[in-house]
């Protein structure tokens, strides 16, 4: 595990970076995506030619996927890349202050 890996914060946590939000929005997008074609993590990962554990860890935010992996699901969804790119900036939402 690099020194990265240790000082990431999980989602959820106060000190989340904006690449770990983006991170944890696309795989809240992926996750909903593949539940709406009703697959199983293992079939995803089967079909976009990836393995089970690492399509978890996508779908936790612990991963920072490749382009070409990003295609791959995409195709394994039946979907364009735009189409599982799009609303990621929504998600990642400013954080607000908190009110006084």
């Amino acid at each position: 595990m690099s020194m990265h890996d240790e000082n990431r914060f999980a989602p959820g946590t106060i000190a989340m970076t904006r690449r770990d939000k983006f991170l944890a929005a696309l795989g809240n997008i992926i996750r909903a995506k593949r539940r709406k074609k009703r697959f199983s993590q293992e079939v995803l990962a089967e079909k976009a030619g990836l393995h089970r554990t690492y399509v978890a860890d996508i779908e936790r935010g612990g991963r920072n996927v490749s382009f070409v992996n990003l295609i791959a699901l995409a195709a394994a969804l039946g979907i364009t890349l735009s189409g599982l790119l799009n609303g990621l900036e929504r998600a990642v939402k400013k954080p607000t202050r908190p009110k006084r």
